[in-house]
């Protein structure tokens, strides 16, 4: 299972259903490469989601230093992959994929400095380097969202740890959020998958 994880900081990124092609150029398509036999080939990328799923609890460590494994709502179960209650993520049909996750970082006091942390793992293995946030005051929130793609195989297991650093205050999560105009809920955190499919024209 070969990965490749970032992320862009605290910027948002809305996830949508999404189910749409990426290409250059007016007609949608790749630029044209030319075989030995002098034929013209063009290839267009097809994204298709495959899972989004959310918890809309707050998720919170015990303690300093102690990790938790993040959820994301419900179980569920797609042609794709199979989400448990505890947030384990497992592939049922092999492919390549992408993976965007959001979480809404924040905390309820204001002691000091809270530093939190977020890893991926992969079949009990971490994947890339963690990514973290300081937050100072209570009424700060920071929405994170990391994304990665990875080449699954039936019975990979996709899942997301959580912790805060005990160089900062024992305080702060991962929390939703309940609109007064009645938009829903922000999830405390999210998680969209999409698979490529390269198609030959």
């Amino acid at each position: 299972m070969t990965k490749l994880f970032g992320s862009n900081g605290d910027a948002a990124a809305p996830l949508f259903d999404v189910n749409y092609g990426i290409g250059l150029g007016d007609n949608g398509l790749l630029p044209v490469e030319t075989g030995a036999s002098g034929d013209a080939t063009s290839f267009e990328i097809l994204t298709t989601t495959v899972l989004l799923a959310g918890d809309m609890t707050t998720q919170e460590p015990a303690a300093v230093d102690t990790p938790i494994q993040l959820k994301f709502g419900a179980p569920q179960t797609t042609a794709h992959w199979d989400l448990d209650a505890l947030g384990n993520i497992t592939c049922v049909t092999p492919g390549n994929y992408n993976f965007l996750l959001r979480v809404q970082w924040g905390r309820s006091g204001n002691m000091g400095a809270a530093r939190l942390v977020v890893r991926f793992l992969v079949n009990g293995f971490q994947v890339g380097n963690p990514v973290y946030t300081t937050i100072d005051q209570s009424a700060d929130v920071k929405t994170g969202t990391f994304e990665g793609s990875a080449a699954a195989e039936i019975g990979d297991v996709i899942t997301i740890e959580f912790y805060r650093d005990s160089t900062g205050s024992d305080d702060g999560g991962v929390f939703p959020f309940v609109t007064t105009l009645g938009w829903g809920t922000a999830p405390s955190a999210q998680m969209l998958i999409t698979e490529s499919t390269v198609l030959q024209n």
